[in-house]
């Protein structure tokens, strides 16, 4: 069985957030009014990944090396200095349709063989062929404890706030 979180219902934007009863998954997905090419460069360039990819009010970078295999790093640095920097390494890449990721440790350069059981992993899909694009982000976790401490930390929150930056962002691109 399927639920939408009570406390991140769908908002006016359409953002869904769900949590299978059965799985370790968390499922957020919009429609967004612009061409999948164009959402997919905003999601694989650093200059458009740092304007949403994050909570509203923190300073974002963000390096992509975007291949198999490839690191992407993002540090949020919020405005009493703190920072949080994650990194995920691409495990698939099929441009403009999906890419997955896994988490990785920061500075990671090794061979993905020898990363350490993932945390998540990512599968960020776009779907459409008009001038609408179905974005679908679906996390991976090994147990639904984990899913649930991460939903209550404010993942979902999270993204679902950097979905609206990134409408914002394609408005002002002309989208």
């Amino acid at each position: 069985m399927t639920h939408t979180l009570p406390h991140l219902p769908a908002d006016s934007s359409g953002t869904m957030v769900e949590t299978p009863d059965s799985e370790p998954i968390i499922r957020i997905s919009r429609v967004f009014r612009a061409p999948r090419q164009l959402i997919w460069r905003c999601f694989t360039e650093p200059p458009h990944l740092a304007r949403f990819w994050g909570p509203r009010g923190v300073a974002i970078r963000v390096t992509v090396d975007l291949q198999a295999g490839g690191v992407w790093l993002t540090e949020w640095t919020y405005p009493d200095r703190k920072t949080f920097t994650f990194s995920s390494i691409y495990l698939d890449i099929r441009a403009p349709e999906r890419f997955v990721y896994r988490d990785c440790p920061v500075g990671w350069a090794g061979p993905i063989a020898e990363l350490p059981t993932p945390r998540t992993v990512t599968t960020v899909s776009l779907a459409g062929a008009g001038p609408d694009t179905e974005v679908s982000v679906l996390v991976q976790f090994q147990t639904i404890a984990e899913r649930d401490g991460d939903v209550k930390r404010g993942f979902a929150t999270t993204v679902a706030t950097g979905f609206n930056r990134l409408a914002d962002q394609l408005l002002e691109m002309g989208a």
